[in-house]
Order: C-alpha cells, then sequence, then structure tokens
C-alpha cells in the first residue's frame, strides 16, 4: 500500500534524508579515497539505498550478507565470512596493534554476528586501513 504525503511532508522527508547521508559522509570521510576498492566505496555518487540501509543502524544490525549486498550496489567485491569476522566480530591476535585500543571501540561488538551501528562499521574499516 503506498502511503501518499503532502508536498510540505515530502519536503521535510528529503531535508531530513540529505542530512543522515551528509552526516554518514562525514562520519566516513576517511574512507573516501576514490582510488578504486573498498576506498571508493562511500562518496556522494554512492547508491542511496547504501545510505538507506545504513540509516537504519543500529535498530537493525548489518549482517554480513546485507554488507555484501551494499558493496556490490557501490561497485565493491563481496566480503568472505573469515573477512567480516576478522575485521568486524573479532579483535585480532595477531593483528599488527591493538584493535581494541582504537578510538570508539565496544567490546560487545565482538559478541554479536553482525555490525551493529555505524561506529562499529567505522571501526571495523579503521581495522582494514
Amino acid at each position: 500500500m503506498r502511503v501518499w504525503r503532502n508536498e510540505s511532508q515530502n519536503l521535510t522527508r528529503g531535508i531530513r534524508w540529505r542530512k543522515r547521508k551528509n552526516a554518514i559522509l562525514e562520519q566516513f570521510k576517511l574512507f573516501m579515497l576514490g582510488s578504486g576498492g573498498i576506498g571508493s566505496w562511500f562518496g556522494p555518487t554512492t547508491d542511496d539505498d547504501v545510505f538507506a540501509r545504513l540509516g537504519e543502524l543500529p535498530g537493525e544490525p548489518l549482517t554480513k550478507v546485507q554488507l555484501n549486498q551494499l558493496l556490490v550496489l557501490g561497485r565493491e567485491a563481496p566480503v568472505s565470512d573469515d573477512f567480516f569476522r576478522y575485521y568486524w566480530l573479532t579483535v585480532p591476535k595477531a593483528h599488527p596493534y591493538n584493535v581494541d585500543k582504537l578510538p570508539g571501540y565496544d567490546q560487545r561488538w565482538t559478541q554479536g554476528k553482525a555490525i551493529a551501528s555505524l561506529e562499529h562499521l567505522h571501526w571495523g574499516l579503521t581495522v582494514f586501513f
């Protein structure tokens, strides 16, 4: 069923949406390398569906399958189960530095099976980069 909104509601919704997208872009600007690969996943031309799904965090955790769908929408390669687990769900013992000392780390992230929040996604990308 389609819910029709009046013009004012559509305008308000559009403004909120742009603010949310811009906030995500600002939060992840460190990873906008524009050099191809995962460093090109985020940017102003990234598919809006990526931002819509990320905007559902933390209420709807992001699984590995869903992350892969978002990566494909951004024309990036999907990640393996082990890659996902290593960068988002564990504190690797063999990593060159203590990833649990990175700003914003929350130990609850290693107890789940999905990316719990934008901060969690950011932390995993920081570990990767």
